[in-house]
């Protein structure tokens, strides 16, 4: 939803919106602590292995999450 809502504001904030407006800035500030609590949620969930089963080992979570999803989470962050 978070990516939705800024790929649709951010054209929208450049193109119509003046310099200063705080109400957007507070909009993105909002969308950049989701996108951080998205992260954190990312690092400390568990995930299911077809050769192991559900994997709930913090350190192999971390290494799961880094080798996929987190780059592009950093990227849209």
């Amino acid at each position: 939803m978070l990516i939705i809502f800024t790929a649709i504001l951010t054209p929208y904030r450049v193109s119509f919106i003046e310099d200063g407006n705080q109400t957007f800035e507070i909009i993105e500030i909002i969308f950049d602590v989701g996108f951080g609590i998205d992260i954190i949620v990312n690092f400390i969930s568990a995930y299911y292995d077809p050769r192991y089963g559900l994997i709930t080992d913090f350190k192999s979570i971390a290494k799961n999450y880094l080798k996929g999803w987190f780059w592009v989470d950093i990227v849209a962050m």
